[in-house]
């Protein structure tokens, strides 16, 4: 029989005698290793679960997350995926106690490694990937174009390479950022709607939590976005034409581009609602401002 409190000891074990993991079968990727891993963060997350069960599969996947999620582009994936599972239009202030518990896990575990320092890594490269496909194929556009009014003569063009496997590892950083946007925004969207129906405000009565890790996740994406593009380097020279630099440069930007659209999405969907409620009156206006600080609307 499945025992996670047993579990919970054996990776507290395994951890603090910095024991091989590949000597003891649980090396990443390992059939063991999946097996636990479905079967942990299924009782961590589901709901109808018994709660001493879920506590104690809650614990030893916080004790032993390093073994089961060993790099952060499996904690994105399985984010990406519990994300995915929750019904769009879901009121997700009422998600159950496991999938808070596996979001804010997830979300602190991509952030305690350097997690997502590589994610955004990965989709800035992904983007200058993009650029320079998009680049490649104008050139050969354009001489084709010439091939055919007889400028040039022909030559055999080497087909574009299929992107490789690393980029098709890459986390799925945009991905998650839209999941994470989606969630808050039906959170924040369910409280308003609650505040629109309470015809007795009482102030005091809607005191919101604090933030979430998710939406500290979202400010740290902006805040290494923004350094990426304004290094303080002291430099404040123009990168130079064709360098590495101003490829990073246009992927940093290119990224930033596609994460300022999301977000405008997201605040065009909270910020009319909630400016409606909060003209209603001053308890009005202070509950949903209460709202929008912990949202990331009230954070840009």
């Amino acid at each position: 029989m499945f025992d996670p409190a047993i579990l919970l000891s054996q990776f507290y074990a395994t951890i603090c005698q910095s024991e091989s993991t590949e000597g003891l079968g649980l090396g990443p990727g390992s059939p063991l290793v999946t097996s636990l891993k479905q079967r942990v963060v299924s009782l961590a997350s589901n709901v109808g679960v018994i709660n001493t069960v879920q506590l104690a599969a809650q614990n030893a996947l916080q004790s032993g997350w390093s073994i089961l999620l060993p790099t952060a582009e499996e904690r994105a994936r399985t984010l990406s995926t519990l994300l995915s599972n929750e019904v769009v239009g879901h009121d997700a202030s009422i998600m159950s106690p496991g999938q808070r518990f596996m979001t804010d896990l997830l979300v602190s575990s991509l952030m305690a490694d350097g997690g997502l320092e590589s994610a955004l890594e990965a989709a800035i490269k992904n983007e200058i990937s993009e650029i320079e496909g998009k680049k490649e194929r104008e050139e050969t556009s354009e001489l084709l174009t010439c091939e055919k009014s007889g400028d040039v003569q022909t030559s055999p063009l080497d087909p574009y390479p299929p992107e490789g496997d690393e980029n098709g590892a890459t986390i799925p950083l945009l991905q998650l950022i839209q999941q994470l946007l989606r969630n808050s925004a039906s959170y924040s969207l369910s409280h308003l709607e609650d505040i629109s129906k309470d015809h007795f405000l009482k102030t005091e009565e809607w005191e919101v939590s604090d933030t979430s890790s998710s939406l500290d996740l979202l400010l740290q994406v902006q805040r290494l976005l923004v350094s990426r593009i304004f290094p303080l380097d002291g430099e404040g020279q123009v990168p130079t034409m064709g360098t590495e630099k101003e490829l990073q440069l246009l992927g940093a930007g290119s990224l930033l581009r596609k994460y300022t659209l999301l977000l405008g999405n997201h605040v065009a969907m909270i910020l009319p609602q909630a400016t409606s409620l909060a003209c209603v009156s001053s308890k009005h206006f202070s509950v949903v401002s209460q709202v929008l600080t912990k949202d990331v609307t009230g954070q840009c």
